[in-house]
């Protein structure tokens, strides 16, 4: 892009979306509480990043968020509606705690935690839900460890769950996507063995390629 060659309309449209840009990274590099989180709560990565974002209290549309989770993926973004589905699950997870996130429309997502356990948890302690019960932490074996064909299958199982966390897909599908060139049984096994996964649906062994699999994000 040339700058020169742009109008004033142009310019201001361009700066306007540079100090989106630096906003959404300022953002997402201010996730240094998310393991806590995780432990806590009972998130996946994804799902403690957007608990932590709104954290704040300040509402956030759509785009805010999206950018702040996604923000070294935005030449090739996520379905918008990816937003509904984690807000849907922090809101099943962090529910018994007392926290809640509002979807206000036409304005965004907020939340409110009126008993302060997000600041209990990011200072490492154990906490009570609203019935006064100490929930213990939660951790994964030390198999959660991903390496990097780890990751790229639990990018695509986010991006293909529904609203409840289940994603189904045939291993054709998985390796197009991820461009991974291994067994997906072996792969998916090490994801459930990690805690990160559950499998609910096996396809059956001998032209497996083409029928699907179906699972559960942890």
């Amino acid at each position: 892009m040339l700058l020169e060659n742009l109008s004033r309309e142009q310019l201001i449209e361009h700066i306007d979306d540079l100090q989106s840009q630096v906003d959404n990274l300022t953002e997402a590099m201010a996730f240094d509480d998310i393991p806590q989180l995780q432990m806590a709560f009972g998130l996946s990565t994804l799902e403690a990043k957007l608990l932590n974002l709104l954290s704040d209290g300040r509402t956030r549309n759509r785009d805010q968020i999206l950018g702040a989770l996604y923000y070294d993926k935005m030449r090739t973004p996520p379905d918008p509606k990816t937003v509904e589905v984690y807000a849907h699950r922090v809101r099943q997870k962090t529910a018994r705690f007392g926290i809640q996130i509002t979807t206000t429309y036409g304005a965004g997502y907020t939340l409110s935690d009126p008993r302060g356990c997000i600041s209990e948890a990011r200072a490492g302690k154990q906490i009570t839900d609203v019935s006064g019960i100490l929930v213990p932490l939660k951790t994964r074996t030390k198999n959660a460890i991903y390496g990097e064909n780890q990751k790229l299958m639990m990018d695509f199982l986010h991006e293909r769950a529904d609203l409840i966390g289940q994603a189904s897909f045939t291993s054709r599908e998985a390796k197009e996507v991820t461009k991974i060139n291994r067994n997906m049984w072996d792969l998916l096994d090490q994801l459930t063995n990690c805690g990160a996964i559950k499998v609910l649906i096996r396809p059956t062994k001998g032209g497996y390629q083409n029928t699907n699999w179906h699972v559960q994000l942890l």
